[in-house]
């Protein structure tokens, strides 16, 4: 029976053993999750920049726009080349179009980066939830592991007593 308790309880460290390595394994995986979450992250924060250099571009144009409609109101001899400026500015217009097309897309790529984020922090929980679902197990083995020691001490202990009663007498 010892023999056997003594087996068992190998099993159970061995067991243990595994768990501690897979429980490490997931730290791993955690760690190289929340480094990918880093990188989306900074990626957002350079397409934000560069919407808003986009935006401040939008403004100056409008600016310019503001400021040649102004001109065309003046005398008719500028007229002709207030014409063609004002091509100028369609085309920049034009640009402008092409520009918040550019913007939109990628508004569209933050906010589907912004999703790959939230899954991966709901990875991430769940993740956790399954570390702190088998440290409870790996606790209760341990429970078990310590009863059975304990078992084994008592017996050991009666083994003991009835080996020295039987010589006393």
């Amino acid at each position: 029976m010892l023999e056997f308790l003594e087996i068992w309880v190998n099993e159970q460290a061995n067991q243990i053993a595994e768990q501690r390595i897979r429980i490490a394994d997931l730290g791993v995986q955690i760690t190289e999750q929340g480094n990918r979450i880093a990188d989306l992250g900074v990626q957002i924060n350079e397409q934000g920049n560069r919407i808003a250099d986009l935006g401040i571009q939008i403004a100056d144009l409008g600016s310019r726009i503001a400021e040649q409609t102004n001109q065309i109101l003046g005398p008719r001899t500028q007229i002709a080349e207030q014409a063609n400026q004002l091509t100028e500015e369609r085309i920049l217009i034009g640009r402008i179009a092409e520009q918040r097309i550019l913007i939109s897309e990628q508004a569209n790529q933050i906010a589907e980066q912004r999703i790959l984020i939230v899954e991966q922090a709901n990875r991430i929980a769940l993740q956790r939830v399954l570390i702190t679902e088998e440290a409870n197990r790996i606790a209760e083995e341990r429970i078990l592991i310590a009863t059975g020691n304990n078992l084994l001490t008592s017996l050991r202990q009666e083994k003991w007593r009835a080996a020295h009663q039987i010589t006393d007498k």
